[in-house]
């Protein structure tokens, strides 16, 4: 069985200095018996337990298991479709590894399963004081890769309202203009696109400063950022490389590989790709 899986980094911090420290709070939640460990959180009503916890090396790890009881999918039978023998929820893990010493929390990451928010909402339902912010970590080298070749063309997406420190912004004229056609029309969204079209050649050194801003303004919440892409020059007779820089400085993905249908070994798999992973930062 191969399984793809997409691994994100984000450095965890406590809202306030009065406010728990993660590791507390996580070794208060498994002290409790498993299923005294369920919470439902968000408008969705999202049933989550933490399971498979564990501590070695300075690092806590394990799973948060999302229990899917609405929607289930039928099974087949020799003589035709039928549900599934147990009632149950079905469960969805999302594998973990948090470094309490430098609050690097290392995740398993698909929303479509647990945002990372809605694990933050999880902590909260066992701990009103237990309020963190989450900062994605960038992938270094990523990073250098993308600073060391040409760029073609650039995509940034900018939601929400207008940044009102943008509309007098004369020294940013690109972050002056989004703030500004907001304002006018009434947009929640920007999307501007700046490209060498099919010119040879490759913008100004100027324009990756207009992509670092917009990693900073995410990274500091200033504005919403939706899209940051960039196509990169690679030489020639080479395929342009074209990146979702937001997946490609944030993200890891690999592919597990295994034998049948075992989750217990799905998850062991994880657990150890995560600990080889949250070393290299």
């Amino acid at each position: 069985m191969e399984k793809s899986v997409t691994l994100r980094f984000y450095d965890v911090r406590r809202t306030a200095e009065d406010k728990p420290a993660l590791v507390d709070v996580l070794r208060m939640i498994a002290a409790k018996p498993i299923a005294d460990r369920e919470a439902r959180v968000g408008l969705e009503d999202i049933l989550v337990r933490l399971e498979d916890f564990a501590e070695n090396d300075g690092e806590i790890h394990g799973q948060f298991v999302r229990g899917q009881s609405g929607n289930r999918p039928g099974r087949m039978l020799p003589d035709g479709t039928g549900n599934l023998p147990f009632e149950e929820p079905l469960g969805h893990g999302i594998a973990f590894r948090y470094r309490a010493r430098d609050g690097l929390l290392a995740v398993q990451f698909d929303s479509k399963i647990l945002s990372p928010g809605r694990i933050l909402d999880y902590f909260y339902q066992h701990d009103a004081r237990a309020e963190y912010s989450l900062t994605p970590r960038m992938r270094q080298d990523a990073w250098e890769r993308f600073a060391a070749l040409p760029l073609r063309k650039l995509e940034v997406s900018v939601a929400g309202h207008a940044n009102a420190h943008d509309l007098d912004n004369a020294a940013d004229p690109v972050w002056r203009n989004v703030a500004t056609i907001k304002q006018a029309y009434g947009a929640d969204t920007v999307r501007f696109q700046i490209s060498m079209g099919h010119r040879d050649g490759s913008l100004l050194d100027g324009a990756k400063d207009i992509l670092r801003e917009a990693f900073r303004r995410h990274q500091n919440g200033e504005d919403d950022i939706r899209t940051i892409r960039g196509v990169l020059e690679t030489g020639e007779g080479v395929p342009n490389d074209e990146i979702d820089l937001m997946g490609t400085l944030f993200d890891v993905k690999e592919e597990l590989y295994f034998d049948g249908d075992d989750f217990p070994r799905f998850y062991i798999l994880r657990r150890d790709l995560l600990s080889v992973k949250i070393r290299l930062l």
